[in-house]
């Protein structure tokens, strides 16, 4: 059974960006993504936690780019 959807212009642009071998196709990069999020890998309370934490961090702007840490150490 196929079913047609209509998808915002900028999502499909965001759904081709993921593309990571030439031939591969929009729907190719939704099923790879949803085989990955349909994972029984489930993460605990204080993991999600920490990840809601550093990204919110970032979206503050309390982060360091590893290049500055990386120059910083003399790598």
């Amino acid at each position: 059974m196929s079913v047609t959807l209509e998808v915002p212009e900028d999502l499909f642009h965001k759904i081709e960006a993921l593309q990571s071998e030439p031939e591969e196709t929009p729907i190719d990069i939704i099923s790879k993504l949803v085989r990955f999020y349909s994972e029984d890998d489930e993460i605990d309370e204080e993991t999600d936690a920490r990840v809601r934490k550093g990204l919110e961090d970032v979206e503050l702007g309390n982060h360091r780019p590893l290049r500055t840490i990386t120059e910083n150490l003399g790598i």
